[in-house]
């Protein structure tokens, strides 16, 4: 297995930020003298406040699975495979309806409700499918995250998992949400952040196809007997994100309803926000793919990887230093082999001269 040295010291110093970050507010939050209750645990002893909370419930959604997802979405499907953000979105919006209710009830999980008023046996029921969606949840984010770091780092998929989820486990269980909710503001800031610096880079690659010229490749559309389906799909996807505990947690750890209100239309609002560049990377790696598979034969999939892996490769080794240097090498590929090619495109057989075709190349 090769380790890339410099992106392993920098995911390593990474995880070292997050891990001290929630020690940190786990120590912050500990009250002296008195032993930490459920509350304090689950819900952050109901403190969380206003941009805390907006960063936590924007971080809910947005994640490796999100991310990675959307991008292979376009490149693969188009815009039909946005039905994931967009539902889940709206089903945000849809849950800021219920926010008064489960906060009058002073409920601690999504489930006190139905405890209340069908028993615990039908809440015990109601948990499976609850725990059940929490845990395909996790386990297509840590794939992605997996992913990321065999391409990033060179570690296998079960190290990159195994690590992740060891730093999140123990910060989460010395400070329970409140300890989430600090590294989800770090996260958010370094995935915010990432995202649209990468995104002047990624449309400036020489390889790059203008993506008007390939439209219809990451537009695309679907069949008339799909879109039964799609709506199915959708309206799927906007239901069965209201019912979700994580969610329902940072609406009950706020400190007033009030607030708990705000958070949640702010946070579908930065949930769209960050929906918007691993969107545009999906249309620029259609439009590479395009360009790499016209000039050297090569099949879509693999084009877009090797493309992706060499310029975050040497993007995270040196940031825009590398990007510069690299810029320089591309250009000066480009000017010397496009006058080379010249004399090759004039000499061919096929051609007619240039003086016969005047009127044609003139308008």
């Amino acid at each position: 297995m090769a380790v890339h040295v410099w992106g392993l010291v920098a995911i390593i110093m990474f995880y070292l930020l997050i891990f001290i970050l929630g020690i940190w507010a786990a120590r912050k939050n500990k009250k002296k003298g008195k032993e930490a209750t459920s509350e304090d645990i689950l819900l952050a002893g109901r403190n969380i406040g206003v941009y805390l909370g907006i960063f936590t419930m924007t971080a809910t959604w947005v994640d490796g699975a999100l991310i990675s997802g959307v991008a292979e979405g376009i490149y693969t499907s188009g815009l039909s495979s946005l039905s994931m953000p967009l539902g889940y979105c709206m089903s945000t919006i849809l849950a800021a309806f219920f926010v008064k209710k489960m906060r009058k009830g002073n409920h601690v999980t999504m489930l006190d409700p139905f405890n209340r008023r069908f028993g615990k046996i039908m809440t015990g029921f109601l948990f499976l499918p609850a725990f059940t969606g929490d845990i395909f949840w996790c386990a297509a984010t840590l794939s992605s995250l997996g992913t990321t770091l065999t391409v990033v780092v060179g570690f296998d998929h079960w190290i990159a998992i195994t690590l992740s989820t060891a730093v999140v486990l123990i910060y989460t269980l010395f400070g329970g949400l409140y300890s989430v909710s600090y590294t989800d503001v770090m996260q958010m800031l370094f995935i915010f952040v990432g995202l649209w610096l990468a995104i002047p880079f990624a449309m400036s690659n020489p390889l790059m196809t203008p993506l008007s010229e390939t439209t219809e490749k990451w537009v695309r559309t679907f069949p008339n007997h799909d879109i039964s389906t799609y709506i199915d799909i959708l309206l799927q996807i906007m239901m069965g994100g209201i019912p979700w505990q994580v969610m329902w947690q940072r609406v009950l750890g706020m400190k007033t309803t009030r607030l708990a209100e705000v958070m949640v239309y702010a946070g579908a609002a930065g949930f769209a926000v960050c929906t918007i560049p691993p969107l545009l990377i999906g249309m620029v790696a259609v439009s590479v793919g395009t360009t790499l598979t016209v000039v050297v034969g090569f099949d879509h999939w693999i084009a877009i990887t090797l493309s992706t892996a060499v310029v975050l490769i040497y993007t995270l080794f040196g940031g825009l230093y590398s990007v510069s240097y690299t810029d320089v090498m591309q250009i000066l590929f480009l000017f010397v082999g496009l006058w080379l090619a010249i004399p090759f495109a004039m000499s061919n057989p096929l051609m007619t001269s240039l003086s016969e075709t005047t009127e044609k190349w003139l308008l």
